[in-house]
């Protein structure tokens, strides 16, 4: 999954840097520290952009874009902030990308442990013990 990550937002911040630019600003969830942490140093060592990256929770970060803060990519963990930077016009016109997304995955103690269907009123709660 990190690596996916890195590959991403990568290519993310290549698309975003444009010829002139010495200073790539990304706004990102906090969430994505440890990966993008990697990816900028890779990115200013490949280019010699520097990249400045804030940390925060996708609604701070959102919060602050709407209010005037200045950021070349948003990385947001929440779809629903990201369209709400969308809808006040803060976003390029076909540059928005969906660059990754999140499942649940439940891990069961040993290799005879049942399989278990996830659905709608399945009592997840009970089958973790709480």
């Amino acid at each position: 999954m990190i690596g996916r990550l890195c590959w991403s937002v990568a290519l993310t911040l290549s698309l975003a840097a444009p010829a002139v630019a010495q200073e790539v600003v990304v706004f990102a969830a906090a969430s994505m520290k440890t990966a993008l942490d990697q990816v900028a140093a890779e990115f200013e060592a490949a280019t010699g952009h520097e990249v400045v990256v804030s940390y925060a929770g996708s609604n701070a970060l959102a919060q602050q874009i709407l209010q005037g803060a200045p950021a070349d990519i948003f990385l947001s963990a929440a779809e629903t902030w990201m369209d709400e930077v969308e809808k006040a016009g803060l976003v390029v016109p076909g540059t928005r990308r969906d660059l990754l997304g999140n499942r649940l995955v439940l891990i069961a103690h040993g290799a005879g442990a049942d399989a278990v269907e996830i659905g709608a009123g399945g009592g997840l709660a009970g089958m973790l013990g709480g």
